[in-house]
């Protein structure tokens, strides 16, 4: 049951992307968008540097700002080794702002 389960979330990723990006870009409800966004870094096998981005940024919002760290670290570091110069810039940025300097 279990696998037929995840087999069915890991076909509905996207979607899941797709409505955590809704509830946080409008902070509507921060806690969904943290849930989903949680569950898609947990079903995806490889997550993007796109998805911690995103992840981080809804940490920041809620006010978890060392999980929030934590998660645009990881951001850049697979926007380095992918070469995405624009997240690498947009993630250095966030950084420095959340750690104040």
């Amino acid at each position: 049951m279990k696998k037929m389960i995840d087999k069915e979330f890991k076909q509905n990723i996207s979607d899941y992307s797709i409505a955590a990006a809704y509830y946080s870009q409008r902070n509507t409800n921060l806690e969904m968008a943290k849930r989903l966004q949680e569950l898609v870094i947990d079903l995806k096998e490889k997550p993007s540097a796109w998805t911690y981005h995103e992840y981080g940024i809804t940490l920041q919002k809620m006010g978890e700002i060392n999980n929030a760290i934590n998660a645009i670290e990881y951001s850049l570091k697979l926007s380095n080794e992918s070469n995405i110069e624009y997240l690498i810039k947009e993630n250095n940025t966030i950084l420095k702002n959340l750690k104040g300097k």
